[in-house]
């Protein structure tokens, strides 16, 4: 699944300049009028931001706006060179690095700090997993690999603490066992380890699955026998298509590995569920 920042809405303030304004989250866009934004009283007014209840991220010349808003206070920031006189300006220390986040605000400096910005949103609203995930989509061919785990490295001190485990328990659909959080908890933080987590409990949803199947297969006969039979070879032709097509999307990584992996795992598990509906109808 791909994530993309939806613009709810947007405020156009001048050639190059604008405000992106979202349902949970503000982002705060760059451009060459935005002295003239933060000179209008009535414009800055219109501005009701809430780190409160918002993630806000500001890019570039935006941190001049979250500045002059007051969102920083004693909190450092990034922001481009050029607009880095400004910001020091209204009291707020400028950082020489491309990002930096505290509690709900979070700021980049320089046009291609701006995946870093989004990749942030992404992760606090989606997961760590989600972002990476986002963030190779859109990294240059070649250098997948090298780009995400250097986003990530600079992503990963301001994001709250989450284990690897309880990201998968909260993508997980039911049925997955506390066998795998529990291995994932205590695995190397290399992918390797975590990938015989993931394949110990593939075999393990396999093994459910078949089990459900048969053991509903034997509650049945006639049409409904046949229909059952029909309906887990198409589903098992869906299967193996589908991972056939996320070989070809997803990279040659051991992070794509990982990715399909989980991927094999939620469709098993999510199969294994439609069928103990149909053996609880029939009352088993």
């Amino acid at each position: 699944m791909r994530y993309l920042l939806r613009r709810r809405k947007r405020l156009c303030l001048g050639h190059g300049d604008a405000i992106l304004l979202q349902r949970h989250g503000d982002a705060v866009g760059s451009g060459i009028r935005t002295r003239d934004v933060v000179s209008d009283p009535a414009l800055m007014a219109r501005l009701a931001l809430d780190p409160s209840r918002q993630l806000i991220g500001a890019h570039c010349s935006g941190t001049l706006v979250s500045a002059k808003l007051g969102l920083l206070g004693s909190v450092p920031a990034c922001t481009d060179l050029t607009t880095k006189p400004w910001v020091q300006e209204t009291g707020v220390e400028v950082l020489n690095q491309p990002f930096y986040a505290n509690g709900n605000v979070a700021t980049a400096g320089g046009c291609f700090a701006s995946p870093y910005l989004a990749a942030w949103i992404i992760a606090r609203t989606e997961g760590l997993g989600a972002a990476a995930e986002a963030l190779h989509y859109v990294a240059p061919v070649g250098e997948k690999e090298a780009y995400v785990e250097n986003a990530l490295r600079n992503l990963r001190p301001h994001l709250p603490a989450e284990s690897l485990a309880n990201g998968i328990k909260r993508r997980a659909p039911q049925g997955i066992t506390t066998r795998l959080y529990a291995c994932v908890d205590k695995a190397p933080d290399n992918a390797d380890a975590i990938g015989a987590c993931l394949s110990a409990e593939k075999a393990a949803q396999t093994e459910r699955l078949d089990r459900t199947y048969k053991t509903l297969l034997g509650t049945l006969n006639g049409k409904a026998n046949d229909a059952l039979v029909s309906s887990e070879q198409a589903w098992q032709d869906f299967h193996t298509r589908t991972a056939a097509f996320e070989t070809a999307i997803y990279g040659k990584g051991k992070l794509d590995d990982l990715q399909r992996l989980e991927n094999e795992i939620f469709r098993l598990s999510e199969r294994a569920n439609a069928l103990d509906k149909y053996l609880a109808a029939k009352g088993h």
